[in-house]
């Protein structure tokens, strides 16, 4: 017996025939709901594919349009695990129809898990604080996750253990680790980890370790990739090839969906 095609989604996060399935299932009934799972998916089709086209503007205004019409109510059931005061439109991320990126903290995000991911394709967090990090970190909700945030939450070297140690990160693909306290030996011991195969991007700017990624200088707009940057030659000289090093040289960190 096939699955609803709400459950199929939930089931597969990941997987865009279960999107279309989904999109064909409620035409009848929410033709513009239809319409926003197939207009993302063309827009994830192009970011994928790294293609600026024309039309992606235009269907980047018509998928805006449509979550601002009826997002809260395509949402339903998310809005109880909105900060008092938050507006559902910063806290929420839609791809491909549906909303797959929360904002909040991890302690929020892994009291609230097994509801979170029963009512939405959760792949993406961006953690508001660092309570619950580790706690999240131990579970096995975080291997549902796609990309996780942890920009700006003062973490130092002991804090990001949590994050190097977990055997349950075994799908994160993109992580955002700018502006917190990290040394040189957090960045050798993410060049290393075992336990985080699917890392495909780590950003790293703003700490106190020399960044091995790319950067752009803003007068020449020069990329120093892996190659160019002495930090980096230096840690695949040490440590040979690193999947997140090098790989991404733009002044904003790509989405989630692009690398994983």
């Amino acid at each position: 017996m096939p699955l609803d095609p709400l459950l199929a989604v939930l089931a597969n996060p990941r997987d865009d025939a279960a999107r279309v399935a989904f999109a064909a299932a409620v035409a009848a009934s929410d033709p513009d709901r239809a319409l926003l799972v197939r207009t993302q998916l063309e827009i994830a089709q192009l970011r994928r594919q790294h293609a600026k086209e024309a039309r992606w503007d235009a269907l980047e205004r018509k998928a805006d349009g449509l979550v601002q019409a009826h997002g809260a109510r395509w949402g339903k059931g998310l809005e109880r695990f909105v900060a008092p005061g938050s507006p559902w439109e910063s806290a929420w991320t839609w791809r491909r129809g549906f909303v797959e990126g929360l904002k909040m903290s991890p302690r929020a995000f892994l009291d609230h898990a097994d509801a979170l991911f029963r009512t939405a394709p959760i792949l993406d967090l961006v953690a508001t604080s660092a309570d619950g990090l580790a706690d999240l970190l131990d579970s096995p909700f975080v291997s549902r996750l796609r990309s996780l945030s942890c920009f700006n939450l003062k973490l130092g070297d002991t804090g990001a253990r949590a994050l190097l140690e977990t055997p349950f990160a075994t799908h994160l693909a993109w992580l955002d680790l700018a502006h917190n306290r990290l040394s040189d030996a957090t960045v050798e011991a993410l060049a290393t980890a075992k336990h985080l195969p699917a890392l495909r991007y780590v950003r790293l700017s703003g700490n106190p370790c020399a960044d091995p990624n790319p950067t752009l200088d803003e007068g020449e707009g020069i990329v120093f990739g892996t190659l160019g940057s002495p930090r980096a030659r230096e840690l695949v000289a040490k440590f040979g090839p690193i999947a997140w090093l090098g790989r991404w040289p733009s002044a904003e960190p790509p989405d989630p969906e692009t690398v994983g």
